[in-house]
């Protein structure tokens, strides 16, 4: 499927082993996001495939190239902002082993070039809202992405509508 938005991007959450931390991003714009922590991704670019897209921006965000990212939530919507523009975001999910990568908290793994640090964290500690300035939506979807990744989800993915406005 290729991207028929204007507004289309992509998101992954990278465990680590058993499960016990998640790769997450530091965003620093859009100035909407600012400050918050937020699955590792971008934009689609125009004839690129949302999975060549994570593939692409995680890499470039991380260092890290992840070959195999399997895709368990599509959130699509529009907003005032926008222009009424409708949006979808595609979220993946992966898991390393720790022989692969310093999963310790304090290793940060970003590219020292961008301005977003990306940092291990512990999942329950996140997925439960305790480390506080992070996206509304990211402590299910961290929940929804360890079921793929584990197998105990019956559905392969989610399809997901939000509707936001401005009053």
């Amino acid at each position: 499927m290729k991207n028929q938005t204007k507004y289309a991007y992509v998101a992954g959450l990278l465990f680590g082993d058993i499960r016990s931390k998640v790769l997450l991003i530091r965003k620093s714009h859009p100035n909407w996001m600012r400050g918050k922590l937020n699955g590792i991704g971008g934009h689609i670019e125009q004839g690129e495939l949302p999975e060549q897209t994570m593939c692409r921006e995680f890499s470039e965000e991380t260092g890290i190239d992840i070959p195999h990212w399997k895709h368990f939530a599509t959130i699509t919507g529009t907003e005032a902002n926008l222009a009424k523009e409708p949006w979808v975001v595609y979220w993946y999910t992966a898991a390393i082993s720790q022989k692969t990568v310093d999963l310790s908290e304090s290793n940060a793994v970003s590219n020292p070039l961008r301005d977003e640090p990306v940092a291990w964290f512990n999942v329950e500690f996140v997925a439960r809202g305790l480390h506080g300035n992070m996206m509304p939506n990211l402590c299910w979807l961290i929940y929804m992405a360890k079921a793929r990744i584990e197998g105990v989800d019956r559905a392969l993915s989610f399809q997901i509508e939000e509707r936001y406005s401005v009053e």
